[in-house]
C-alpha cells in the first residue's frame, strides 16, 4: 500500500473524535477534519502519497473520479455512531469503482465496539469496511496497518499509545481546501490545531477514557504556537480553534502559550496582530490569572463542560467541578467580553424532574454567551453503559440514533428518555432570547467581527426520535 486517499463522508456529520452530531449543532459550519489530518501528516511523514476528498463539505467533489485519477491502494474514511450507515455506504462505493482498494475506518465507533463492530445484528445493516483501527492514535495504528502484508478480512488494528506524539500537521495541510472550513460565530475561514492529547479526568459518561485509555499528553506551547504562525501565512485562517480535552489542565502550560500569543499578536504582520482563538476548559481549572492572560493573548471564546447546575449529579457523574465553579468560570469570561460556551447534558442516570429544570433555569437566568443542550447517551463500554445497562434504562438500542439531540435513556428517577426529548427542545427555545443574540452581536463586534450564526440551522438541531411536544415549564417567561 503505497497511495492513500482520506475520505470525508458525506451526511452533514461531525466526526471528529468524540464529537459526533450534525452539523446544525454549530449552525451548520463544517469543522476542519483535523483527525484525518492528524494521519495524513505522520504517514506523508514516512514515505507515503497521500490525497484527500471532502463529500460533505466540498459540493463539487466526485467519488469515483478522484478514486479512478488517484488509484489508491487504501482509502480511509472518517466514521461516528449517528453516520455509519452513510460511512459504510461510502466505503461500498469504493469498492465497487474498485474491488482491489482496502477500505478502513477509525474513531469512537471502532474502539467501543471493537469485535461486534462488524457485526449486522449490531447495526441492521451490513458494514462494507475491510478494516478498523481502534484507540486513541489511529496515525500509528494505521502505519501497523499499511507495513502488515497479511492483513486479514474484517481485521482489527490496535493503535499503540505507549508511543503516542504529537503530530505536526503542517505536512498534510497543503491537502486541504481550507475555505471550506469556518467558524460558526463570524462564517470566516477557521481551523483546528491540536493542543493536549487525551484527558486525565473519568467523567463516566465519556468515551475519551476509553478511547485514550486514560493516558494524557500534550505538546509543547512552541510547537503550538508554530503551528498558529503557519496556518495564518499558509492556510489564510484567522481564526484557530486549539482542539483537545482542556487547554487549562496545566497551568505552567497554559501560561507559556499565552505569552507566545502574546508576542505573537505584536508583530509588525496584521495577520498576526488580528488572530483570535477559542479553546476548552473544564470550570474548574479557570481563575482570573488564567482567563486574563487567554483574553490579551486573543482567545474570543471557550467551550465550557458545565454538565448540570446540582453538585449532587456532578458529583455521581465524576465530574471533577462544582456549581460554584461553573458561576465563577460563567463570571469571569464575562469580565474579560470572552464568548462563554456552555455544554449541558439532560438526563443523566441521577437525574431528577427538579434537577434537569434547575439545571435549564440556570443556564437560561446565567450569563452563559452561548449553550448546547445534549441528552445523556450511554456509548457502549462507557462507565455509563454500564451502569445503565442491567437497569434496563436504555431505550434506544439503534446506534445510529446515538447522537447527542436523541434522547437514549430513562433516568433512576421516573424520568423517561421521552421528557428528556421535550425538556432539550424546552430548553433551546427559551434560551435563546434577542437578548442573547444581541450579546454575542456586541462580544464579537469588540474584536472587529460579525456574527454569523445561522441561527435557523442552530435551532432546527433536534432529534430524529419521534417524541410529542409536551408542556414542561408551566411558567413560559423563564
Amino acid at each position: 500500500m503505497k497511495r492513500i486517499l482520506l475520505v470525508e463522508p458525506s451526511g452533514g456529520y461531525i466526526r471528529l473524535d468524540r464529537c459526533m452530531q450534525s452539523i446544525n449543532s454549530w449552525g451548520g459550519a463544517y469543522r476542519f477534519p483535523l483527525n484525518l489530518a492528524r494521519i495524513a501528516a505522520h504517514l506523508s511523514s514516512i514515505g507515503y502519497k497521500l490525497d484527500f476528498i471532502d463529500l460533505q463539505a466540498d459540493k463539487t467533489s466526485n467519488l469515483k473520479e478522484k478514486v479512478t485519477q488517484f488509484k489508491p491502494d487504501l482509502c480511509i474514511l472518517s466514521c461516528g455512531f449517528p453516520s455509519m450507515r452513510i460511512d459504510s455506504e461510502t466505503a461500498r462505493d469504493i469498492k465497487q469503482i474498485s474491488n482491489k482498494i482496502h477500505v478502513s475506518t477509525f474513531g469512537v465507533a471502532p474502539t467501543l465496539l471493537n469485535d461486534s463492530f462488524f457485526n449486522f445484528d449490531t447495526w441492521g445493516f451490513k458494514i462494507h469496511f475491510d478494516s478498523i483501527v481502534v484507540g486513541g492514535e489511529p496515525a500509528l495504528g494505521y502505519e501497523e496497518l499499511i507495513s502488515n502484508t497479511e492483513i486479514k478480512e474484517k481485521a482489527i488494528i490496535k493503535s499503540s499509545l505507549k508511543k503516542v506524539k504529537a503530530i505536526k500537521t503542517q505536512l498534510a495541510r497543503p491537502l486541504f481546501n481550507h475555505s471550506l472550513y469556518k467558524s460558526p460565530f463570524t462564517g470566516q475561514n477557521a481551523t483546528y490545531i491540536e493542543g493536549t492529547y487525551g484527558c486525565p479526568f473519568r467523567c463516566n459518561f465519556c468515551v475519551v477514557p476509553v478511547l485514550y485509555e486514560g493516558r494524557f499528553s500534550r505538546r509543547t506551547p512552541q510547537d503550538i504556537i508554530n503551528e498558529f504562525k503557519y496556518v495564518i501565512e499558509n492556510d489564510n485562517v484567522s481564526q484557530i480553534t486549539l482542539w483537545d480535552e482542556g487547554t487549562t489542565f496545566q497551568k505552567s502550560f497554559i501560561r507559556e502559550l499565552c505569552d507566545g500569543l502574546i508576542e505573537l499578536r505584536k508583530s509588525k504582520d496584521e495577520r498576526f496582530r488580528n488572530f483570535v482563538w477559542t479553546t476548552r476548559s473544564t470550570t474548574a481549572l479557570l481563575d482570573e490569572e488564567i482567563v486574563e492572560k487567554m483574553s490579551k493573548s486573543g482567545l474570543s471564546g471557550i467551550t465550557l463542560g458545565i454538565e448540570s447546575f446540582s453538585d449532587s449529579v456532578l458529583e455521581k457523574i465524576e465530574k471533577n467541578i462544582s456549581v460554584d465553579s461553573n458561576y465563577e468560570a460563567i463570571r469571569l469570561l464575562k469580565k474579560y467580553d470572552i464568548i462563554s460556551i456552555g455544554h449541558f447534558i439532560l438526563g443523566q442516570l441521577q437525574d431528577t424532574k427538579q434537577s434537569v429544570e434547575y439545571t435549564i433555569e440556570s443556564a437560561i437566568n446565567s450569563d452563559l454567551n452561548f449553550a448546547q443542550f445534549y441528552c445523556a447517551v450511554p456509548y457502549p463500554g462507557t462507565k455509563l453503559y454500564d451502569m445503565a445497562s442491567p437497569l434496563n434504562l436504555i431505550r434506544e438500542t439503534n446506534f445510529t440514533k446515538y447522537e447527542l439531540s436523541n434522547p437514549i435513556m430513562d433516568t433512576m428517577n421516573d424520568l423517561s428518555y421521552l421528557d428528556i426529548g421535550n425538556y432539550r427542545k424546552e430548553a433551546l427555545n427559551l434560551f435563546w432570547t434577542s437578548k442573547r443574540w444581541a450579546k454575542i452581536d456586541e462580544l464579537l463586534l469588540k474584536r472587529g467581527l460579525s456574527n454569523n450564526i445561522c441561527k435557523d440551522k442552530l435551532k432546527q438541531w433536534s432529534n430524529s426520535i419521534d417524541i410529542q411536544k409536551q408542556v414542561i415549564f408551566k411558567d413560559s417567561s423563564l
